[in-house]
């Protein structure tokens, strides 16, 4: 067959074109090329002409009788059986329902799209009645509505925008009756299509309010019992401002049931709170089934510190600090007070005990301002004048290549042949014995001394006892998170019986000559003494008992 011949259509005469004026024409015949006809034009060269043949009755009957006929049928019958089977159960839950036929020629409210389930977007059962639908509507567009968005983050609102007009259009798809039975249908046809034919029938993404609309009923719930946890944290975190995490366990209710799960807490405590501190956590406690969930009130008091106690706002250095043997003789005075962890106060000032006449000794009591918890509080320590007795000076030093203080050699702290022999044997309530070893050299010594020695007089001690070189450095250490700090030469030792030592190397006392001659000395002199012969006696005579 031969190609049609384009249509002829009439065109005005027009004035002759300049150049210009061709290239326009030229072009806007391109952008008007009807692309359809030239489609038709190129199937008739390659198919030829086909003639539109009315069917046959056998073909007519051998058409209806084939696979893909019967298929549709059996769609059709099924569908039918559903839409059945879900008005009868419309009937059964909204006796206002009457369902007609010209429901499915009515037009529609909304264009849906049967791949989305308004029913989930709405959070309601597909045989809920009308009543229900807008309920839930209202219910949902108290949250999700753009004017109830006030407040939200720029990205929650376009969130909650998108949302809102999911619930409009399952609200106008299933608040008109028309259109849900229409919509229904087509969802059956779905349905009844795969049931057969095994094609799955498109779904598409959408909003589910079920687990809004439960969030709703849970608020409607009366409230938990508060619960009162309490805790404890260190003195820094209230002295600073921090936070505390804290791990529980709770229970928990999902969709399978209770179950138990950790949690974890974190509370931040502000500088300076007050104690106890109380932070509450609503509805973060264990679940119930008839009432909201418990409220966790956690109550934070602070733990024992070592070196200061707090009263209030106040802190209160538990050691006496004291000012030194040359504090009676000088006109001022300076001390270093240990605080909280980090923190450390220097003091320096006129002694008011100087130049007054029968005063060997006294106390002085220091209140300073705004060093407590907070800006109103203080801290307040005691500073006494001189230094430790000097009974309580004396010391027994152990020492040597990795032996214990049970098998202990005792050497004078002078070192020589005249020295005291009442600073062996001595034994008091106070007393103590402190391990110092050598970070470096790990070189041990211990020394025997009372609660009540400064870490500065502990040096003084260790220099001696050691016989090191003038100008030699010795710096005991205290372990903190991340490394270790100097300890102040005023602090005293207290409970302490380990000490870490750095600076000037040394590996332990070096017993020389005269050094263990005075040793032998003084343990000789001991021995020989009525205290220590009586002594040996009550353990003789228990001995004997025994």
């Amino acid at each position: 067959p031969k190609p049609l011949p384009p249509p002829t259509r009439s065109l005005p005469i027009l004035p002759p074109l300049s150049a210009g004026r061709w290239q326009q024409a030229a072009a806007m015949a391109v952008t008007s090329f009807d692309g359809q006809f030239s489609f038709k034009q190129d199937s008739l060269a390659r198919l030829g002409q086909r003639e539109n043949k009315k069917m046959s009755g056998a073909q007519y009957e051998a058409f209806q009788n084939s696979p893909f006929m019967q298929s549709v049928r059996k769609c059709d019958d099924l569908t039918w059986t559903f839409t059945c089977s879900r008005d009868q159960k419309r009937a059964e839950t909204d006796p206002s329902f009457q369902p007609k036929d010209e429901d499915f020629q009515a037009p529609k409210a909304h264009a849906y799209e049967k791949g989305i389930n308004y029913y989930k977007v709405l959070g309601i059962d597909e045989y809920a009645p009308l009543e229900e639908v807008k309920k839930a509507y209202k219910k949902l567009s108290l949250v999700y509505h753009p004017d109830k968005t006030a407040g939200l983050s720029q990205e929650q609102k376009e969130e909650y925008a998108g949302i809102f007009i999911e619930l409009k259009n399952a609200y106008l798809t299933l608040g008109d009756q028309p259109t849900r039975r229409q919509y229904d249908r087509d969802r059956d046809r779905d349905q009844a299509s795969f049931q057969i034919n095994g094609w799955k029938p498109k779904v598409r993404a959408h909003f589910d309010a079920s687990e809004m609309l439960k969030k709703l009923q849970e608020m409607k719930k009366p409230p938990g019992k508060v619960v009162d946890v309490h805790v404890t944290a260190k003195l820094e975190k209230f002295f600073y401002g921090a936070h505390k995490k804290i791990t529980r366990m709770r229970r928990v209710k999902d969709f399978m049931g209770f179950t138990t799960q950790n949690r974890t807490y974190r509370v931040d405590i502000p500088r300076g709170a007050r104690e106890p501190f109380e932070c509450a956590f609503r509805q973060q406690g264990d679940h119930h089934e008839e009432t909201s969930p418990d409220t966790v009130n956690f109550v934070i008091a602070c733990k024992p510190h070592d070196v200061v106690e707090r009263r209030a706002d106040d802190l209160l250095c538990k050691s006496v600090i004291y000012l030194g043997a040359q504090s009676l003789s000088e006109s001022y005075v300076t001390a270093q007070v240990p605080s909280v962890r980090g923190r450390h106060l220097l003091l320096w000032g006129r002694n008011p005990f100087y130049s007054v006449p029968g005063v060997a000794g006294g106390n002085l009591r220091v209140r300073v301002r705004g060093e407590g918890l907070s800006q109103e509080g203080s801290f307040h320590f005691m500073c006494r004048l001189g230094t430790p007795s000097s009974d309580a000076m004396a010391a027994s030093v152990y020492s040597g290549g990795g032996s214990s203080p049970s098998n202990r050699t005792s050497a004078s702290a002078g070192g020589g042949p005249n020295a005291s022999t009442n600073g062996v044997g001595g034994s008091g309530d106070d007393k103590n014995v402190v391990t110092i070893r050598h970070m470096q050299t790990e070189g041990k010594v211990w020394l025997r001394v009372t609660k009540s020695f400064t870490m500065g007089e502990i040096k003084q001690k260790l220099i001696t006892v050691l016989g090191l070189p003038r100008g030699s450095t010795v710096r005991l250490l205290q372990q903190i998170s991340g490394g270790f700090t100097p300890y102040p030469d005023r602090q005293m030792l207290l409970g302490l019986t380990k000490l870490n030592a750095a600076g000037t190397t040394w590996h332990g006392v070096e017993l020389d000559a005269s050094r263990s001659t005075a040793l032998f000395r003084r343990l000789a002199a001991v021995v020989e003494s009525d205290d220590f012969q009586a002594e040996l006696a009550q353990v003789r005579k228990f001995a004997s008992q025994s």
